[in-house]
């Protein structure tokens, strides 16, 4: 799918001449828009999500084709522009804009720019997230209490209704108490650990002072204790075990030499997400290609030893397309200096600026506590 996408305030001549410069920049390059996507009367500074671009970068697929009339139309500031771009990269989907002349393609100069995009977006956000918690700290430092008001309250798994109060643990956090333990404590004092306070009508919502009781901590209610096994009722299902017992679970069960519906024969093969092909080969799912090499050569490959596809095709099975390597020949492959010398250069730069940044904000850090 090729898509024209147009963003402008309420100029319709600016819309009309942004239509007019994608529809040749589409037939430059050999290609015709299939639909047009556009953001009439809203502010590049709004985030994708909310806006019609947010919905077609969540659309598109691998090949598909985004050209707009220039980048400032994606968005206004670069942190936004880096994290488009970076999706559209990620996505294989291409880029084009019309005035400046932008390309994000399948060309080395596109992949050395995504790359800088996605790590530079990377830094933005662990800036952000370091001057969060930054500011949190000096927030918490300076008296004020983070998180939701003193009084909240909120429902936990057992059916209590908990409430935040002022008290702390001895790690400094926030104390959330049962609603009915509070009231009570602010009634008669402090509860002793031996007992604890119930609700006389069993009602857990129905928390007035009226209907609290302090007990024992071991103490049962009347419902409880009449729900027990009476001394010398014998269960009719005491001694049994399995589908001996009988009821639904003799239906269900696994009947001796049974099989189940989804076992896999001896020799089933299957595509996984990967890309290889699996086969059960001996009782065991083991990949294909690394089975077919041991059975033509018979030997039996150690866990360190990686048997690859000489022309990278993962369905091509012959012989001669399999090639043994060991792990540190695979390392080997994929070193830095394999990159052709224009990504290199970026991936060493943008190295040090990283490295940089991080020795920075931890220097800042140290004079901040010393």
């Amino acid at each position: 799918m090729v898509y024209g996408y147009i963003r402008v305030s309420t100029d319709k001549q600016e819309v009309e001449g942004q239509k007019i410069g994608i529809i040749e920049k589409a037939t430059s390059l050999g290609l015709e828009i299939n639909a047009w996507i556009s953001d009439d009367g809203i502010s590049g500074t709004k985030e994708p999500e909310e806006r019609q671009l947010g919905k077609l970068l969540k659309k598109i697929k691998p090949k598909d084709v985004i050209i707009t009339s220039e980048i400032s139309r994606l968005g206004r500031s670069l942190f936004m522009v880096m994290r488009i771009l970076e999706h559209c990269m990620k996505h294989e989907c291409q880029v084009y804009t019309v005035k400046d002349g932008y390309e994000l393609g399948n060309n080395i100069q596109s992949k050395v720019m995504a790359f800088a995009f996605g790590l530079a977006a990377e830094i933005e956000r662990d800036m952000i997230s370091k001057r969060t918690k930054e500011g949190l700290a000096k927030r918490k430092s300076d008296g004020v209490v983070l998180g939701r008001p003193i009084g909240t309250e909120r429902l936990n798994r057992r059916g209590y209704v908990e409430v935040k109060t002022d008290r702390r643990w001895k790690d400094g956090k926030v104390m959330w108490e049962c609603k009915h333990r509070v009231i009570w404590r602010d009634a008669n004092g402090e509860i002793p650990s031996d007992k604890k306070v119930i609700f006389i009508d069993g009602d857990k919502t129905n928390i007035i002072l009226e209907n609290l009781q302090l007990v024992d901590l071991h103490h049962h209610s009347e419902k409880s204790i009449n729900a027990r096994f009476k001394k010398g009722v014998k269960v009719w299902n005491a001694g049994l075990k399995g589908w001996q017992a009988g009821g639904n679970s003799s239906k269900t069960q696994f009947k001796k030499g049974s099989i189940p519906p989804n076992l896999r024969e001896e020799g089933s093969e299957i595509v996984r997400k990967d890309g290889y092909t699996y086969i059960k080969h001996n009782g065991k799912v083991q990949l294909k290609h690394r089975v077919l090499y041991q059975e033509h050569h018979k030997v039996i490959l150690e866990t360190h030893e990686y048997v690859s596809f000489k022309d990278g095709n993962k369905q091509n099975f012959a012989i001669d397309n399999l090639v043994l390597k060991s792990r540190a020949d695979m390392m080997s492959k994929n070193t830095l200096h394999q990159y052709p010398p224009e990504l290199k250069e970026v991936i060493l730069v943008l190295g040090k600026v990283k490295k940089t940044i991080k020795k920075k904000s931890k220097d800042g850090k140290d004079k901040k506590e010393s």
